[in-house]
């Protein structure tokens, strides 16, 4: 079982709002898939760095653009909504009574979706069966490699064949299949925070109190 993904915010530094334990499941599994197909043999799938070299298209932008494609199969990896798991009491791990820092933890769940397209059901599915079939096979490999994974190739379904509806974008889209793997996952996530109060009364509470009683039409980061 991996540790829990850690996005602690520092007493005295700003904000870090930068740590995205989802951000990083999609890539992992992204970059899971990009070293599957890249170790086959020519005419297998093989996939390559370079675009106009790869024999499949492996990616997380949604919808797929045909000029990128072209004739080519494609994996698109889609992650689902994601839920709080609320686990203990008010999620808190841990209350430092001394400084008032406060460690919480919990877990995320939620569904990654690799949707394979292809203008052929036949190929579209044998794509979705790698995935299917492999990826049980790799699950202590990936989950050492992306922090804070848990709980993947558990309850996988594999879906029957239909239309690759809003996934493709261009004029010959509807002549295009995809195949779904859906795999239900959980991520460990742990945060640990200065006195929630002190936090309070320093940045936000200023700032709100500012625009109370104003409606907020644009927020500008400078």
């Amino acid at each position: 079982m991996s540790n829990p993904s850690q996005g602690a915010v520092k007493t005295g530094e700003p904000w870090d709002l930068s740590f995205d334990p989802l951000y990083r499941v999609t890539r992992g599994f992204n970059l899971f898939l990009r070293g599957l197909f890249k170790d086959q043999e020519p005419g297998n799938y093989k996939w390559d760095d370079d675009l106009q070299q790869s024999e499949i298209v492996i990616t997380d932008h949604s919808p797929v653009n045909l000029d990128v494609v072209e004739k080519r199969p494609a994996i698109v990896t889609i992650r689902g909504a994601a839920q709080w798991a609320n686990l203990g009491l008010g999620q808190r791990l841990h209350v430092d009574f001394q400084t008032g820092r406060e460690t919480k933890q919990d877990l995320l769940s939620c569904n990654m979706t690799f949707a394979c397209l292809s203008r052929e059901g036949v190929e579209a599915q044998r794509l979705a069966w790698i995935i299917f079939s492999y990826l049980p096979l790799f699950k202590p490999m990936i989950q050492r490699r992306i922090d804070g994974l848990h709980n993947i190739g558990n309850n996988m379904t594999m879906t029957g064949e239909s239309g690759a509806g809003s996934i493709v974008q261009g004029s010959s889209a509807p002549e295009w299949k995809m195949v779904q793997v859906v795999c239900p996952l959980a991520i460990g996530y742990r945060a640990s925070i200065e006195d929630t109060e002190k936090v309070w009364l320093r940045s936000i509470e200023p700032t709100m109190s500012s625009t109370a009683g104003t409606v907020i039409t644009k927020f500008t980061v400078e």
